[in-house]
């Protein structure tokens, strides 16, 4: 798991927004620690946007997941090699859709079905 570091980035700025951990990201696969319970996953998207930032924030007995990744392969292997690494033994409590654009929600069945997690 990739954890923010505290003194080794500079937060940079582009049209208007902040980047507090700079050019700083998850890699695929992996987590990263933005602080201690909070945990950011980017997955891989088609189109202009290129990505869908995830988030996992811990639950009582297990991480609740915020929004999901698109239904594709790629993301579907994404998830499988957080819960086999950095989130082995993580179950998902909840799931939470931001909003209903399949970028964000496109694998929360999926997600749902493999923790049977309820989702909200």
């Amino acid at each position: 798991m990739a954890t923010a570091p505290d003194t080794d980035f500079a937060p940079t700025s582009h049209k208007g927004l902040t980047y507090p951990f700079g050019g700083a990201e998850p890699v695929a696969g992996d987590v990263f620690e933005v602080a201690p319970g909070i945990d950011w996953v980017r997955l891989k998207i088609p189109g202009p946007l290129k990505h869908v930032n995830c988030w996992l924030l811990a639950d009582t007995d297990g991480d609740a997941l915020v929004d999901t990744g698109m239904n594709t392969a790629e993301a579907r292997d994404a998830w499988k090699a957080i819960f086999n690494g950095p989130k082995s033994g993580v179950r998902i409590t909840r799931m939470i859709g931001t909003h209903f654009h399949p970028d964000h929600i496109g694998l929360a069945g999926w997600m749902c079905d493999h923790h049977a997690a309820p989702s909200s």
